[in-house]
């Protein structure tokens, strides 16, 4: 068991049949602070954690199709459910003190011994006031030292999607009623970012499902960027994806890899060459890199150029459903899906960075049109339901 302690506040976590020794108490630690200070920092990322939930889907057996083996599987997925948005949660407050400046730190044996003789309260904060004013600088930066040296951030400028950047010269809108399948807005973009690999690094053994064996990502090869989710939050890590090849004793596989303060982290992948993106049937898959991916960022003109539609989903009297596609040398794939919803007089707003995408509702259609806006947001942010928007069915 490991004992949290948050200003004057040890928070136990119990673990059956694990003894309360088994582990030492963990301060949230910055030079110069107080105890006073690491509560109130620590009330303020309660906000941003809250907002964190973590998934996890079960699957039955393979022809376990009785409804006591479904129900069983949904009982599961709620209680495993619950468990990993607790630890994710939990991750999310070291990740949001991390930002201030706050280590997570381990006492020593005897730090430890000598905090658990103190009162809670005065004596507990006193302690850590006098903890605090002492500990060496160095202990509290190796602390906050990730495993692995980052992978290059994510690159959140206005027009990017998925993997790449729009070019926003290049934006054309389309012509009459729009109806489903058709371009609402066409432009040319080149990748988010591209980088090569500086020095052949080890991805480990991938799962055996597909292939029991060690790959290389090589040297020279090339991994290209990609981000769903736009800017982190306070209590998030980047989730910026590096996507490229590796090979393989049978062949060349594809993977995409997360920089994490605990290690880089792969995910199998699937698609082009081109444009590789996480494999969603491997997406429980969590495996981490033996020897660190390091790259080496290449000139933005290095990008092949593509082409990208904004195409009209289905229109109903509440929403339009919308996705973007991005071709490239005869190859088709999707980059980005959502929906926005009607206001009183039929129209829908997409937001554009700097204008925004306006779809007024048109029979089964839309029509569209651009006009200015100022506070830059994309295609990932969310709007204030309309006014007179229609209900849900």
């Amino acid at each position: 068991m490991r004992r949290f302690v948050a200003g004057a506040t040890a928070l136990a976590v119990l673990v059956a049949g694990q003894p309360a020794w088994a582990a030492p108490a963990m301060v949230y630690a910055k030079q110069g602070a107080t105890a006073a200070q690491v509560t109130t920092e620590i009330a303020a990322c309660k906000g941003p954690v809250k907002e964190i939930s973590s998934y996890e889907y079960l699957q039955a057996p393979a022809g376990d199709y009785s409804m006591e083996g479904a129900a069983g599987a949904a009982i599961a997925t709620m209680i495993v459910g619950a468990l990993r948005t607790a630890s994710a949660r939990d991750r999310g407050m070291i990740i949001c003190m991390r930002k201030k400046g706050f280590a997570y730190l381990p006492l020593t044996p005897d730090e430890d011994a000598t905090y658990s003789k103190q009162a809670e309260g005065a004596a507990r904060d006193a302690w850590l006031d006098a903890f605090l004013a002492a500990i060496p600088e160095a202990r509290v930066s190796e602390a906050l030292r990730p495993v692995h040296p980052p992978l290059p951030a994510g690159d959140h400028a206005p027009f990017m999607v998925g993997p790449v950047r729009l070019h926003s010269d290049s934006l054309k809108l389309g012509e009459g009623t729009l109806g489903y399948g058709s371009a609402l807005v066409t432009a040319r973009a080149t990748r988010r970012a591209t980088a090569s690999v500086r020095a052949a690094a080890d991805v480990g053994v991938l799962p055996p499902t597909i292939l029991r064996a060690r790959g290389t990502a090589q040297a020279g090869a090339v991994f290209h960027q990609i981000n769903y989710s736009g800017p982190p939050g306070a209590a998030e890590e980047d989730r910026t994806m590096w996507c490229g090849p590796v090979e393989m004793p049978k062949g060349r596989k594809l993977i995409c890899v997360t920089s994490h303060f605990t290690g880089q982290r792969i995910a199998m992948a699937t698609g082009p060459a081109f444009f590789a993106a996480p494999d969603p049937d491997y997406s429980q898959v969590r495996l981490d890199m033996r020897t660190p991916l390091d790259l080496e960022l290449m000139p933005p003109e290095t990008s092949p150029v593509f082409d990208v539609e904004l195409k009209a989903g289905w229109v109903t009297k509440r929403e339009i459903s919308l996705w973007a596609v991005l071709t490239y040398e005869g190859k088709t794939v999707d980059v980005w899906s959502g929906a926005r919803d009607f206001d009183a007089d039929g129209r829908a707003i997409l937001p554009f960075w700097d204008r925004d995408l306006v779809m007024t509702r048109d029979g089964k259609g839309v029509t569209v049109a651009f006009r200015p806006r100022t506070d830059g947001l994309g295609w990932y942010d969310e709007l204030p339901k309309p006014k007179g928007a229609e209900k849900a069915d």
